[in-house]
């Protein structure tokens, strides 16, 4: 099974019709996650694989553990494909949005992943996908909110493959070119 964690993003629901075409039940995971009822049915018609819906605030840390004890079952991939860009001009001015694309863009993802992380160390599989970003290989006077966040992302990324490898969990890290 797949949990799509973003999944009203247009890489996530790529991602979401290449598993499910593969075979895997689909589980996706948003805000407001009522309107992914549409995906989910389509999902089940198309690829005739299961799909549910499950309510997720990547800022609302103090519910990740719930959420992940509340899926129907402990997925084989998770994917993070949460994120905001936010705008740099607007960012710098005010520190408020600036935390919000940092906990989005890293704190959310270093709460849900590490969760998971220990649940598959636990079970000796699994595998984890975090969608980050060119832009943290280099702080740019256009983006370094933005870039900073990934690159604590990508670095989070890195030292928890280190760690999970000998227990047969995966992790990988995406990390694409400029997206829509």
């Amino acid at each position: 099974s797949l949990l799509l964690l973003g999944s009203k993003s247009d890489i996530g629901i790529a991602i979401i019709h290449r598993f499910a075409k593969e075979g895997f039940d689909i589980q996706l995971a948003a805000r407001n996650s009522d309107t992914l009822k549409d995906d989910c049915s389509n999902i089940k018609i198309r690829y005739d694989v299961d799909a549910t819906h499950h309510e997720l605030d990547a800022l609302d840390i103090k519910s990740h553990y719930s959420f992940i004890l509340s899926l129907p079952n402990i997925p084989d991939v998770v994917v993070y494909a949460i994120g905001s860009l936010g705008e740099q001009k607007e960012n710098e001015k005010d520190i408020k949005k600036s935390l919000e694309i940092i906990n989005t863009n890293f704190l959310g993802l270093v709460s849900i992943f590490g969760h998971l992380a220990n649940l598959f160390q636990e079970r000796g599989s699994g595998t984890l996908i975090g969608i980050s970003s060119v832009a943290g290989d280099r702080g740019r006077a256009s983006n370094y909110i933005y870039g900073s966040s990934k690159a604590g992302f990508s670095a989070f990324l890195s030292g928890l493959r280190n760690r999970l490898y000998s227990y047969g969990v995966h992790v990988i890290t995406v990390k694409p070119g400029f997206v829509r």
